[in-house]
């Protein structure tokens, strides 16, 4: 009867464990598959702003910080403002920065007041998310000129110092 009752508890141990460690291991799963190196995007590639004029999503000339957000997506709401942040500190370490929403011209325009500026919002397809195996947002690309990726952060845009480092190494 012991030996039933030690197995049972082992087994019920071992379920609570992979229960636990589900949510982290599909992570670093999608992590994994970041997509480092490969040409997500081409010269050619525009989002539209939410009067519906295009933009090239690339930058010419220097890296581009893409933040990739959803007007229906909690965190990106409370934290619009910060984003905007983001982008001007970008700019100021010489990047490039865009802010892509797969939303309606109206949510753009409505998380773009939000935020404090509707001209830096600009809207993508839901599908280039899904090309890119973004899944949740708010998540973030570093981009080169040439449309590789050079760093990526999902679910969460990187911290000062970890987008430095990034940029150093993006402009080796």
């Amino acid at each position: 009867m012991a030996l039933i009752l030690n197995t049972a508890t082992g087994l019920l141990i071992l379920a609570g464990a992979v229960w636990f460690i589900a949510g982290p291991l599909a992570m670093l799963r999608l992590q994994r598959r970041s997509n480092l190196g490969i040409d997500a995007f081409t010269p050619t590639e525009v989002a539209l702003d939410v009067r519906g004029r295009p933009h090239p999503i690339l930058a010419k000339d220097s890296v581009a910080f893409i933040l990739l957000l959803d007007a229906a997506c909690g965190a990106c709401r409370v934290n619009a403002k910060a984003y905007l942040a983001f982008a001007s500190w970008a700019r100021l370490q010489g990047a490039a920065s865009r802010l892509l929403l797969p939303n309606s011209q109206i949510a753009g325009a409505q998380y773009g007041r939000l935020a404090g500026d509707e001209n830096a919002i600009w809207l993508v397809q839901g599908a280039l998310f899904e090309r890119l195996g973004v899944l949740a947002t708010p998540s973030t690309l570093l981009v080169d000129a040439g449309g590789h990726i050079r760093a990526r952060w999902l679910g969460s845009t990187p911290g000062r110092l970890d987008g430095l480092k990034a940029l150093e190494d993006a402009r080796r």
